[in-house]
């Protein structure tokens, strides 16, 4: 099983349980043994926290929904976050980040890590000959150059 499918079955496992649970049974409910990677994985993904050898998913932000997402990135850019931070969140996060991707709106910025990140905002820089034409245009009220 790689990280990310264990992530997800980790953490299914944690919002099921409404106390935290000894990484021992965490490991036994997703049907695994403990490595070096469920460990790394646990200790680095930012909404679970490991008290005294137990483990509960804490979020590590109040989002619930595909446009609360995109400010989260937004609010963070050009920090990126790697899919897997990102799980649990809420529940069809997978499908709004694919959608965000898919639409543009995100981009993959590693695919060792699958961290998105919103585009950066565009600026256009028009010479100051452009910037006149452009306003002279506008105040003849002319559309045919739109």
């Amino acid at each position: 099983m790689n990280a990310s499918e264990w992530l997800k079955r980790a953490i299914v496992q944690l919002n099921r349980h409404e106390s935290p649970v000894h990484v021992n049974r965490l490991h036994e409910l997703t049907r695994s043994r403990p490595t070096e990677m469920t460990e790394r994985l646990i200790r680095e993904h930012p909404s679970l926290v490991v008290e005294e050898g137990y483990v509960s998913f804490v979020p590590f932000c109040d989002i619930g929904n595909q446009l609360e997402l995109v400010q989260l990135l937004s609010k963070h850019f050009p920090r990126a976050y790697r899919r897997t931070d990102l799980q649990g969140l809420y529940k069809f996060i997978e499908a709004d980040i694919d959608e965000l991707l898919f639409t543009g709106t995100c981009t993959l910025l590693d695919k060792t890590t699958n961290a998105i990140s919103v585009l950066p905002p565009s600026r256009v820089n028009l010479s100051a000959n452009a910037r006149e034409v452009w306003h002279a245009l506008a105040a003849t009220n002319d559309t045919s150059f739109a």
